[in-house]
């Protein structure tokens, strides 16, 4: 927990599931964590995995489907609280896998970008080819 608090696992990419039954105070870290990351000057976006989906689906149904995709992936840190404690419902599921789609080629642009500062104009010439490839998002607290 003590790596955990540091918040190196937001800069590294790396997830973070918070696995255990309920009452044992996983959503209690995961509040404590995403603090820690706010104080070390992430954006986070808490949410219950309920909400999460009946957002991204009446986005769908409103046709504003792409505008809540980037409310949700834009955040450093997202955080989904009781994900897998109900299961999804075929179209809910589709939706959840559209966003982290979206947030895996996000990030993946933000290391492209990182890559070319270090690297120069040879990492320019391949951005059409490396923006789209996929990147793991940031989650604390997937409960599956």
């Amino acid at each position: 927990m003590r790596e955990i608090a540091t918040g190196r696992f937001i800069a590294n990419g790396e997830a973070v599931l918070l696995l255990g039954p309920p009452g044992v105070g996983k959503t209690h870290l995961a509040v404590a964590i995403g603090r820690e990351a706010i104080v070390a000057g992430y954006t986070v976006l808490f949410t219950p995995a309920t909400t999460l989906v009946a957002q991204l689906a009446k986005a769908h149904a409103d046709g504003r489907l792409e505008e809540r995709l980037s409310h949700y992936a834009k955040p450093k840190l997202l955080i989904i609280d009781e994900l897998g404690y109900l299961p999804f419902e075929p179209n809910a599921a589709h939706l959840f896998f559209q966003l982290v789609s979206r947030i895996r080629a996000w990030r993946n642009a933000g290391h492209l970008q990182s890559r070319r500062w270090r690297m120069g104009d040879r990492v320019r010439r391949l951005d059409a080819v490396m923006m789209p490839l996929p990147w793991i998002g940031w989650y604390v607290g997937l409960w599956l």
